[in-house]
């Protein structure tokens, strides 16, 4: 709604002094102009305010322009942006639920009100909120990466779901059966919110994982009896088919009774042996196995219906897993893969490929150091891609650049591959090789990206004196590298592992988990449960059980930057972190002294609790 043509090309040219005066005369001729006209006008002043520094006028002008538009969802949007830059998150929720509510159609929107909604817990529904939240889940487009703990808090305080929840604390199966037999109704488990929301994120909560494990049982249990836990049989296929999404992106974490195995094993043979099954009995089966791996699977995924009903579900899984196995048998090769770290390092990788993702962050990018980059047709190197995630993120954000992908894993080069191609991103080519045999290609690169490499390898400085080697000059580069500060519980975890001689297949890290507190004290335990890896199966094996790992300090790494000629820019943190840490260091205002960053660590060690993650810029 352009009201003063030349007021907005003023502003698109970032000349705000003669922008200003345009927008405001159309203010001050409110005799003469529309609601529209003014509510324009008065959503320029306030973005020019807001350039200026000026956050409580530019407030006041996007609020006017409500008063003369209240569907203004762009002004709706720019407050709530406004409110979340200064911590106030409710406000900046209840904006950017007005601008979804005004333009549902648009995704920046529902993305943002996601992204604040994340960062908060809560006591009590919204039952707005919570409408526009269900609705959202039904966009695969949307990244829902941390809304696992927002959600978790939903379905605690929702008095359909609270008392389901509550039997996940009773420390054995029987217990909890008796529980949930005690209870009135059972309609929680089949409310949109709670079926929509598994699958698409990881609850990192442990009695929620026994919740699930406990209804996985409870619905075999019912199935090998022939009998349906709900009145409604559709209620049957809703719950179980909610159910196999999640068992199927957590990678079968959940622990396993020998009771089930029996049932298992018994209903396995019995879908193996036709090709046509009730939905229930297939769904139940497949939150124990994976349904592509079952003989008959081509067959199964052929013969469930088409649409949007829950059968999809299922016949989704076999025809990706089917579909990625092609994939493996023509990816093409950059390098061999050389020396027995590597091999062993892909050998767990094609077990199992890490990590397995739906949607990701769109906007994942730092304007000031990596915005020069932008229809540049920048050529971006990713060194240790995994299942491309971070390849993807840089594609979105670097839609005319052409990126390469490299990883020893052919499983999850497959994975990467299926993904993209259901995304339509074009610019990205997968390539199977070994980063520490990159030196031998003679392409060089803009910026190398290697989130998950290094510190897997034999030698990680030997391994990242290759990929510089790639750099241009003046080349960017972001690298992450495990903190040994920061992983003080993991470290106590990996060494119970060591010296108990606990394997690290499926089996053995299921019973770790399942008897954790046994194994470590209640600080290591609490800490390493917070970690979101540990809740999906090929996360928790690279997080606690890694063939390889290195750890860092920070003086380590300045002492690597030095060598090779690498100037430190600034670590991948929140806002909030930085300017923490710049107040305590008042001499290092740009943040980049890393002595003082490793004082301050050693008072904050869970600072970098995931990884240390930075730019830097090679200098000759």
């Amino acid at each position: 709604m352009l009201v003063n043509a030349s007021a907005w090309a003023c502003f698109d040219k970032e000349n705000y002094d003669e922008s200003l005066p345009l927008f405001q005369a159309v203010v001050d001729d409110r005799t003469n102009r529309t609601p529209g006209e003014i509510a324009d006008a008065c959503f320029g002043l306030g973005r020019i305010h807001l350039t200026k520094g000026d956050i409580l006028l530019s407030i006041q002008h996007l609020i006017v322009a409500l008063k003369h538009d209240k569907t203004f969802h762009a002004a709706y949007s720019y407050l709530g942006d406004i409110y979340l830059s200064q911590r106030s998150g409710v406000p900046a929720i209840e904006n950017y639920g007005h601008a979804v509510a005004y333009d549902p159609t648009n995704m920046v929107y529902r993305q943002k009100l996601i992204n604040v909604v994340s960062t908060m817990v809560y006591k009590k529904i919204n039952p707005t909120l919570k409408g526009i939240l269900t609705e959202s889940l039904e966009f695969d487009e949307l990244d829902f990466t941390a809304f696992g703990n927002s959600w978790l808090s939903f379905v605690k305080a929702d008095p359909l779901i609270a008392p389901l929840y509550k039997l996940s604390r009773h420390k054995t199966f029987s217990a909890f059966k008796k529980g949930l037999g005690a209870l009135p109704h059972i309609n929680g488990l089949i409310e949109p919110f709670f079926l929509m929301g598994l699958g698409k994120f990881v609850i990192p909560d442990p009695d929620f994982e026994r919740l699930c494990t406990y209804l996985r049982r409870y619905i075999l249990e019912a199935v090998s009896e022939d009998r349906s836990v709900f009145s409604d049989l559709e209620d049957m296929d809703l719950m179980s088919c909610a159910l196999l999404s999640y068992c199927f992106y957590t990678d079968y974490v959940f622990c396993v009774s020998d009771e089930e195995t029996a049932l298992v094993e018994n209903l396995r043979t019995k879908v193996e042996a036709s090709d046509g099954h009730a939905l229930t009995k297939l769904a139940c089966l497949g939150c124990y196995v994976p349904l592509g791996t079952l003989k008959n699977a081509a067959k199964i995924a052929k013969g469930l219906s088409g649409g949007d009903h829950v059968s999809q579900i299922p016949k989704t899984q076999i025809e990706e897993y089917l579909e990625q196995q092609e994939i493996k048998k023509n990816i093409p090769a950059m390098t061999k893969i050389l020396g027995e770290n590597s091999q062993t390092v892909q050998g767990q990788y094609e077990e199992f490929p890490y990590p397995r993702w739906r949607s990701c962050a769109k906007d994942r990018v730092n304007d000031e150091i990596e915005g020069h980059l932008k229809g540049a047709k920048a050529n971006i190197l990713v060194a240790g891609c995994g299942t491309g995630k971070e390849a993807v993120q840089l594609a979105y954000v670097f839609p005319d650049a052409q990126i390469t992908a490299v990883d020893l894993s052919l499983t999850s080069l497959a994975y990467a591959i299926h993904r993209v191609q259901a995304l339509g991103i074009t610019n990205i080519q997968f390539m199977h090789g070994d980063t520490m045999q990159l030196g031998e290609v003679s392409e060089r690169f803009d910026y190398i990206v290697s989130m998950g490499g290094l510190h897997h390898m034999k030698d990680p400085e030997a391994g990242w004196k290759v990929i510089m080697g790639l750099l241009k000059p003046q080349g960017l580069m972001r690298v992450a590298l495990y903190s040994g500060h920061a992983r003080w519980a993991i470290n106590d975890a990996r060494k119970v592992i060591s010296d108990k001689n606990i394997g690290s297949d499926a089996n053995a890290i299921r019973g770790f988990r399942e008897n954790i507190s046994q194994h470590l004290k209640y600080k290591p335990t609490q800490n390493i449960e917070n970690f979101l890896d540990y809740y999906k199966l090929p996360e928790c094996r690279d997080l606690l059980f890694h063939v390889q790992e290195h750890q860092f300090d920070l003086l380590q790494i300045k002492s690597i930057l030095d060598e090779f000629g690498l100037e430190f820019l600034q670590f991948y943190l929140p806002q909030g972190d930085i300017e923490k840490y710049t107040k305590r260091n008042k001499d290092d205002p740009d943040a980049t002294n890393l002595e003082n960053w490793a004082k301050y660590e050693a008072k904050n060690k869970d600072l970098f609790a995931s990884i240390y993650t930075f730019w830097c810029k090679k200098t000759a």
